[in-house]
């Protein structure tokens, strides 16, 4: 916009520039104007018709009126309403060639094209202000930043006052804000605060302009930023786009840049001498004081945020899905190892065995871990915190379970073949009670490397026992070897459950069901599962006294 030149400056810039032959620049010094505004008053000279040098007899109003002239005639024909028109270009896809056409359908000896866009750049430079030059389509942008300013709250346990970050939002057609306070400016605020925003506003914008934070940009180029995967991953939920703001260049998001200020004015000078206990006491009076400020009438248009977001940015916006976007974070990249797992937070996951050596990227939501490959989901667990354990799907799994090379259920079960049928029998036990198939292998590897200290007679006479007690382990069956157990006879199966042991360091679920007798003591009834380990040997009804 520019402003209207009084008549000395006026004929002043008209004298240097024809009588002295300055350049536009040492006028715009000469006379602290700017050096737009010394060529705008040249191109009006021209277009007035007029010729230097002026003539004497020209009176300055009429000087004035010749170069800036009135835009409430025109000739008798009917102008457009201009605050009508303004408002219109602000609609997605609304062009002011569209506006002069429907005019003319209304007025057909209305004022021409050219006219028409003449009086309608008279109406900006009259009514609006320079920060509305950088016009926005309704329901296109939506402007994010944080604040740099923070609010705190004391916490009550320990009295450390904790510092709060302030999220501000705004669209760039109607300034409607968004903003709440959060402890960290990670990606897991920084998301979360879009989706609290998106459903504050009820719809999406069709682009967010972010500064350049590495929560929401990794890299910061103006040709081919890289986004950060878990906002890239927002942004195609809500099936919108990311366009960062240039670095150090405030103006690419001035509407933010404005509604920061005007939020610190608003809201934060109105908290300052608040004390909060906790976070949601901070956010519960921002959001008190954001639904005021989005209901008080702008100075310029006398109307508010809210009434303009319902004309301008509401109707055009995208829609909100049904849910809200549900990944809280996400790994990229993650590398699948040789056993068809990938390790996140210290878990490790199974994914299709054909994946092995590939890269997959980990995305968890509230209660589960999705791990997508090349952008299609291959596997989706429940959230373990269990520390360096194993999630596994037998659908994951290759059909022989290979996960290191040569070794399979068949090639533990032919090794065991070679000691005997009881071996075999105990070798299937372990392997089908492992709920992953590592920890059976090295289970059964444990049983069968025996071979080298024992003879394979031996090995075979105590499995058979192990199987015969229930206590198929590496352990059970090395206990029986180290005691000879192995060379005695097995007893029937029958004789096995009616055994009973009497020792005093048995314990039981029936240990402390206590029998009076008359000589005032006490029987405890205890039972226990029928065992062979290091010496020890239980039956189902063990009675001490």
């Amino acid at each position: 916009m520019q402003a209207r030149v009084s008549v000395r400056k006026l004929k002043e810039v008209l004298r240097l520039h024809y009588e002295t032959g300055l350049s536009n620049r040492r006028i715009s010094q000469a006379l602290l104007l700017s050096k737009t505004t010394v060529q705008h008053v040249l191109d009006r000279f021209q277009t007035a018709g007029l010729t230097w040098p002026l003539p004497e007899d020209i009176p300055e109003p009429d000087l004035s009126s010749r170069l800036y002239p009135t835009l409430e005639t025109a000739d008798g024909r009917p102008l457009p309403d201009w605050e009508h028109i303004h408002r219109e270009q602000s609609r997605p896809h609304v062009t002011l060639k569209l506006l002069w056409q429907e005019y003319k359908q209304t007025y057909p000896d209305g004022v021409g094209q050219s006219q028409f866009y003449e009086r309608y750049r008279h109406y900006q430079e009259a009514h609006i202000e320079p920060t509305m030059r950088q016009e926005h389509k309704g329901g296109d942008k939506l402007f994010i930043d944080y604040s740099g300013d923070k609010l705190s709250y004391i916490e009550r346990s320990t009295g450390e006052v904790v510092p709060v970050e302030v999220f501000v939002a705004s669209w760039g057609a109607s300034s409607y804000t968004y903003a709440e306070g959060t402890l960290t400016q990670s990606s897991f605020d920084w998301t979360q605060s879009h989706v609290r925003a998106f459903r504050y506003f009820g719809c999406v914008s069709r682009l967010l302009v972010p500064d350049n934070l590495k929560a929401g940009i990794l890299k910061a180029d103006w040709y081919d930023p890289e986004r950060n995967p878990l906002y890239a991953k927002l942004a195609e939920y809500y099936q919108t786009a990311i366009l960062p703001a240039r670095p150090r260049k405030p103006k690419d998001k001035a509407v933010v840049e404005s509604n920061v200020r005007y939020v610190q004015t608003y809201i934060l000078a109105r908290l300052r001498n608040r004390t909060f206990c906790s976070l949601a006491e901070v956010n519960a009076a921002i959001r008190e004081l954001v639904d005021e400020l989005n209901g008080t009438p702008m100075q310029q248009s006398q109307i508010s945020r809210r009434e303009r977001f319902e004309q301008l940015d509401l109707p055009y916006a995208l829609p909100l899905p049904v849910e809200d976007f549900p990944y809280v974070t996400m790994k990229q990249q993650a590398k699948v190892s040789r056993d068809y797992h990938i390790e996140y937070n210290r878990h490790y996951y199974s994914v299709p065995y054909t994946l092995c050596g590939q890269r997959v990227d980990v995305l968890q939501t509230n209660s589960l871990v999705e791990i997508c490959h090349q952008g299609i989901r291959v596997a989706s667990h429940i959230i373990s915190y269990r520390q360096y354990g194993y999630t596994t799907v037998a659908e994951h799994m290759p059909a022989n379970h290979r996960f290191v090379k040569g070794w399979s259920p068949g090639y533990f079960l032919n090794q065991a073949v070679l000691i005997g049928p009881s071996m075999v029998e105990a070798i299937k036990i372990i392997l089908g009670r492992s709920s992953h198939p590592e920890v059976g292998f090295r289970s059964a590897l444990g049983v069968l490397n025996l071979i080298r200290r024992y003879p394979k007679e031996r090995l075979e006479q105590a499995a058979g026992r192990a199987i015969r007690y229930h206590c198929v382990s590496r352990k059970s069956i090395i206990s029986i070897l180290a005691k000879g157990l192995d060379k005695q006879p097995l007893p029937p199966v029958q004789e096995i459950k009616q055994m009973t042991l009497f020792h005093e360091n048995i314990r039981g679920a029936a240990y402390y069901k206590e029998v009076s007798h008359v000589d005032g003591t006490n029987d405890r009834q205890i039972t226990a599962a029928a065992l062979t380990d290091h010496g020890r040997v239980a039956g189902t009804a063990i009675a001490t006294r």
